[in-house]
């Protein structure tokens, strides 16, 4: 009786393994070094991540198809790729530029 719900067990993990998209990857600056607390999201869907102190992300999703790719971080231009999810491991690496921001002149008036 024990070896057969391990059976059902494993063959219940197993499908779900197989039913999700992997995607791994790095997104990183003009000089090659990783850029930490990246927002990595497929668009309009709840999945995403979080890049680590190195740059790194990883992404499991159920979603297939076609699917966009949001990549977005605090003082960077954010960019979007299109991905084809399947079955397999996708690799998406991100090189992020700095959004240069001008500041215009500051009038300070004060008044008695």
């Amino acid at each position: 009786m024990r070896i057969k719900i391990l059976i059902i067990l494993c063959l219940f993990f197993t499908s779900l393994a197989f039913g999700q998209a992997q995607i791994n990857g790095w997104v990183k600056d003009n000089k090659k070094q990783g850029i930490p607390g990246v927002s990595v999201a497929l668009k309009n869907t709840y999945d995403g991540a979080i890049t680590d102190s190195t740059g790194y992300f990883r992404i499991n999703t159920m979603e297939k198809g076609a699917q966009t790719l949001v990549v977005s971080a605090t003082g960077y231009a954010s960019q979007e790729q299109t991905v084809t999810l399947t079955a397999k491991v996708l690799q998406a690496d991100f090189t992020l530029k700095e959004k240069i921001n001008e500041l215009n002149a500051v009038t300070v008036t004060a008044g008695a």
